[in-house]
């Protein structure tokens, strides 16, 4: 569904009764979806390598909500909102028009309530700490997200995250697009600051099944706008 951008360049300080988001910083990376070796039940099979693009809309200060990115065809994004707190939306826009947006304005029709139905998945997985690491000779820190249960992990087949953290961008606070990796730090919040310049996803078989890389990291000044009546995240909406 196509939505026709709304600029509010006169909207500074003087709107009341909506919810307020910044964005400060546009990230691009490249996903890369690894071809698979042999059938795993329920998962799809993929035949070869396949690329795309995903750019995070986010706030270096408030990792409870970002944006992502990604082309729908070679005129529009789609762009899938979260907030953590409770609500969500996906709207399309012209590339040409976002891109030169200072301020948009989502309408109530593409809001919905967003509850994490799986807050208690904390107790089940943990972040790891692992010593630094070198690449092309730069020193990164990095952490995996996985389960703590080898029954738990052998049953479901669950694999691991492995978030390697660019350097100096610890003004930052950590990009967790993953529900339960997000509800995790907020109980512990024992992760060094920074977005990850990679994550891989490695799956039960310890194979390589989702790269993302970093290709660019922007400063921008972005506000969304969502009306009092649909902002879900207060209790009485």
């Amino acid at each position: 569904m196509h939505y026709t951008l709304i600029f509010l360049l006169l909207c500074t300080g003087l709107c009341f009764g909506q919810k307020d988001y910044t964005f400060d910083y546009r990230l691009e990376y490249q996903q890369t979806f690894f071809k698979d070796s042999i059938p795993i039940k329920n998962r799809p099979f993929n035949t070869q390598d396949s690329i795309a693009t995903v750019t995070y809309l986010t706030n270096s200060k408030d990792n409870s909500y970002h944006g992502a990115l990604t082309a729908s065809d070679s005129l529009h994004y789609l762009l899938n909102f979260k907030d953590e707190n409770g609500l969500q939306f996906e709207v399309s826009f012209l590339k040409a028009e976002f891109d030169q947006a200072v301020a948009i304005k989502i309408p109530c029709k593409f809001v919905r309530s967003y509850r994490n139905a799986y807050t208690y998945q904390t107790k089940n997985y943990d972040f790891s700490r692992s010593k630094d690491t070198l690449i092309d000779g730069l020193q990164y820190q990095y952490y995996t997200l996985a389960t703590n249960n080898p029954r738990r992990a052998k049953k479901k087949k669950t694999g691991t995250l492995l978030y390697i953290i660019a350097p100096e961008t610890s003004f930052h606070l950590p990009l967790l697009t993953y529900a339960t990796a997000f509800e995790e730090w907020k109980t512990n919040q024992n992760l060094p600051d920074g977005i990850f310049f990679r994550k891989y996803f490695i799956d039960y078989y310890h194979r390589m099944d989702t790269q993302w890389q970093l290709l660019s990291n922007q400063k921008i000044d972005l506000k969304l706008h969502i009306d009092a009546a649909c902002d879900y995240t207060k209790e009485d909406n």
